[in-house]
């Protein structure tokens, strides 16, 4: 199955954790797997995403048999660079192994 990106800024499929493929400007669907978790980085869009579940909702709807997991791990002010959390919160490839990240959408340029 395939679906739109939605307009997100940038798009990252992660392999395992191991390397990133990046999907060019001309490609608009994704590929997605039964099982999969997919998690979403960036900053204030992504943040503020975590107050509705239309986006959620929509990927299970198109796809209930998937039955994807989705992880919203977005912050206020997170660059690609930067991202500032207590000490002791865990560095964000921490947080992608640990919610087991097959899919990684990341927003990040939408406000720069």
């Amino acid at each position: 199955m395939q679906i739109t990106t939605l307009c997100i800024t940038a798009l990252l499929i992660v392999n395992g954790l191991s390397g990133f493929q990046r999907l060019s400007a001309q490609q608009d669907s994704l590929t997605l797997n039964r099982g999969d978790h997919l998690c979403i980085i960036g900053n204030t869009l992504a943040e503020r995403m975590q107050h509705d579940g239309w986006f959620e909702s929509l990927l299970h709807r198109l796809h209930p048999q998937h039955e994807l997991t989705i992880r919203n791990l977005g912050f206020s002010a997170d660059t690609l660079t930067t991202r500032l959390r207590s000490q002791g919160f865990g560095s964000p490839d921490h947080w992608l192994t640990q919610c087991r990240a097959d899919v990684v959408v990341a927003m990040f340029g939408y406000n720069e």
